[in-house]
């Protein structure tokens, strides 16, 4: 099975993560979350292809299964977590990122990315530290206790997605710029 959705999710998970506090240090440079919007532009990431057709009909499933026949968006921030957490949770069961126990699967996540990246071959490194930090960091220790879905997949993909740009091999940081310098340099301080 071929897994190139998580890169694609990535690109969303960033904007999401733009939007919203991720409990970082209370420095003011790490709450402007202003310096890391031109990180899309830094980094050329590789995405071949976006969702496999299993893949497409786990969202599919998930979608209807956290949202249902929803009319109107979250109303709190709350509300919105808690949507993207279990839409994450879901999604990364259903293509077996998760254990049985619904802890996060370390094997089965770098195997994903190996897949995604297989004619990338510098990335190897770079997305195996990116999964392997995000694990150590313990993402999970960021779900509240009171959290509905609570297998960190959510935090987990916010951790990925900045290391990925954090770990960005020299040959694909693809702007040299000020902006992306120091998006890099706050992402690293924070």
């Amino acid at each position: 099975m071929q897994n190139h959705r998580v890169l694609f999710l990535l690109y969303a998970l960033l904007a999401i993560l733009l939007n919203e506090s991720n409990g970082v240090e209370e420095q003011a440079e790490c709450k402007d979350k202003s310096n890391l919007q031109v990180l899309g532009r830094c980094c050329n990431i590789p995405n071949e292809e976006l969702l496999s057709e299993e893949e497409k009909a786990v969202g599919t499933m998930c979608d209807k299964t956290v949202y249902g026949d929803r009319l109107t968006s979250p109303t709190t921030e709350e509300e919105q977590l808690e949507l993207y957490e279990c839409m994450d949770e879901c999604f990364y069961n259903g293509t077996h990122l998760l254990t049985a126990d619904m802890k996060l699967n370390e094997t089965a996540l770098i195997a994903e990315y190996d897949v995604s990246t297989e004619n990338f071959s510098h990335w190897k490194e770079p997305i195996t530290k990116a999964v392997k930090s995000c694990l150590e960091k313990n993402v999970v220790s960021e779900v509240k206790p009171n959290a509905k879905c609570k297998s960190g997949s959510y935090q987990f993909s916010q951790c990925f997605g900045l290391k990925l740009y954090l770990y960005c091999p020299p040959e694909d940081w693809k702007v040299k710029d000020e902006g992306c310098n120091k998006a890099r340099e706050v992402l690293m301080n924070c």
